[in-house]
Formats: C-alpha cells, structure tokens, sequence
C-alpha cells in the first residue's frame, strides 16, 4: 500500500477554504475521497473514539444521578428511564457538530466532505429512504420477537411508555445521525487518507470503522458484538455505494427506532432495559440469523437502484445550448 498523505508545504496552514478543498478528492469513492498528512488519521481517530467514549458514559452517570436525587427512596433506577434515554441520545447527536469540527480543525477538510462526496446532501433521498425502510423492519422485529418469545405481560402502555415512544421516535435518529457521521464521515475517511489507491483505501476505512464501531458498543454477547460490527460493516457498504451518509443515517435511524421502540413496548410499562451481555440466549442469536440477511437484501437493492441511477444519468442527453 502506498500512502496517499497530503504533503504540507513550510508555510503556516490556517485551513482556508483553498486549502480545505486540497484535502478532498471528489474523484474517488465515499471513504477515500479525503487526504491529509499521516498523523492526522491518528490524532482524529484517537480524539473521536475517546469523545465516543466519555460523552455517552458521562452523559448516562450524569442522568442516573439526576434521577437518583429526585427518586423517593434514593436508589439508582434499574434500567434506562426516560431522561436517561433522552440524554443519552442528545449526547451522541452532539458528537455530529463535535465530529465536523474535529474534521476541520485536526483534518483540514470542509464540512461537507463529512457527509459526502461528488455532490451534495439530499435531505429529500435521506426521509424517503426512512419512510420506505420503516414498515419492513417492523414487520421483521415482529418475527424476531414471536421467535424469541414475548414476555409474560405483553404489551403494556403506561405514561412512561408514552413519554419514552415520543422521545425514540425524535431523538433516536439524532444519535443513529451521530455515529454515522463520526464513524462513515469521519473515523472512516481519515483513516482511507493513508491509502494511494482508491479500492485499497475505501476497504481500509470499510474494515477498521465497522471494528472501531462494534468495539464501542461494549457487547460482551458473541452474536451481538459481531452483530454490532456487522451494522458497521453494512453502514460503510451503503455509504460508499451511495458516496454520502443519506441511506447509512436512513438505516440506522429506521433500525434504532424500530429496536429502541420495541423494548420500550415490552419493557412492562417501566424503564427500559438493554442486555448487552452474554446472557441475552437465544434472542441474540435471532437478531443476527434475522436481521443479517434482510441487511443483505437491502444492501443488494440499494447497490443495484444505484447502478440504474448512474446508467440513466450517463445516458441523459446535454441540454442543447445557445
């Protein structure tokens, strides 16, 4: 592999817009399109996985302590009330600003390079993606959860149960938003940056993001720890087949809500409660066994509606001029 470093000239570099648009490489697939010096991958990695790191722990200690002042009996609560989880997601929407400054500021690359490459952002592609993904994966989560079994009590509807549905559904794709754009926008990328070519650099920043992301879910569950990876992996795969963050966010916010949604349903009317350890049994196994396929299909329909895409563009005839 022969690194793809932007070589700094002696003069002061304070990232004018000039200097930023040196660094982005339009011409090469989403995940490769940056370059930068060799260390700045590394100081960017470093800074972000430490920030994805702290702000969630820090924001969750906070919370339970909030809660706990105001409880009746002064215990902490046993799993994730409603302003836990409200907390917990604006923390990690924080990290979308926190990660394109970083980019900026350490990378030297415009804000836009975070998002995507070659074109702009489409707000429009990202909620009609959303809007086609939802009913699919909620029918699939109804299977996943007639396999494993619902629990005693059903469903149960509580005031909390409201109050926590309202804030899946507002704030849950603000935090599918936030990983996106630091692991498929920023992590990612950065670390392409160190590969001369195209292929070679985008598989680099596809393997180790998907790693990094898996790592900072702290799974001690096999399936899940390798299910989490797998998202990663599958985020990155629509993101450099799409060049942008559109159908990753659109995916992950869709998955997020229909998942965060669900246990709030089942979770007795009280808080919720997410079992990332190796206890979680046959459940775990079913989400993957489930869920890697259809991410499989979604992936394959998503590759080929591209492919129409940019055939049709291709063949379009120019405008005549005057």
């Amino acid at each position: 592999m022969t690194p793809n470093t932007h070589v700094e000239g002696s003069s002061p570099d304070h990232g004018t817009g000039s200097e930023q648009e040196d660094h982005v490489d339009s011409t090469r697939p989403f995940l490769a399109h940056l370059r930068m010096a060799w260390w700045r991958p590394i100081l960017i990695t470093c800074v972000l996985m430490a920030a994805m790191v702290v702000v969630p722990f820090g924001t969750a200690i906070l919370a339970s302590l909030i809660e706990t002042a105001f409880s009746t009996d002064g215990e902490p609560p046993v799993g994730s009330t409603p302003l836990m989880v409200l907390m917990g997601n604006l923390a990690l929407g924080a990290m979308v600003p926190l990660t394109l400054l970083v980019m900026r500021w350490i990378g030297k690359v415009p804000v836009r390079a975070g998002f995507t490459t070659g074109r702009p952002f489409s707000w429009p592609r990202m909620l009609r993606l959303m809007g086609l993904l939802f009913a699919p994966l909620c029918v699939i989560m109804l299977v996943i959860q007639g396999l494993a079994g619902f629990p005693p009590g059903g469903v149960v509807i509580t005031g909390t149960t409201v109050v926590m549905l309202v804030i899946v559904v507002c704030t849950a794709p603000l935090q599918a938003a936030g990983e996106e754009v630091v692991f498929r926008g920023g992590i990612g990328p950065a670390l392409g940056s160190w590969v001369r070519h195209p292929r070679a650099a985008a598989a680099l920043a596809l393997v180790v993001s998907s790693l990094l992301f898996g790592l900072v879910h702290f799974a001690s569950d096999p399936w899940l720890s390798f299910y989490y990876t797998w998202l990663g992996f599958v985020f990155g795969t629509m993101a450099l087949v799409t060049r942008g963050l559109e159908a990753p966010i659109a995916l992950h916010a869709v998955n997020n809500v229909v998942a965060l949604g669900s246990g709030v349903l089942l979770s007795g009317g009280g808080p919720l409660v997410v079992d990332r350890a190796a206890s979680g049994g046959n459940e775990s196994m079913i989400i993957v066994l489930v869920f890697v396929p259809t991410q499989v299909l979604i992936v394959g329909i998503l590759y080929l509606a591209e492919r129409r895409h940019t055939a049709r563009g291709r063949g379009a005839s120019p405008a005549p001029t005057r």
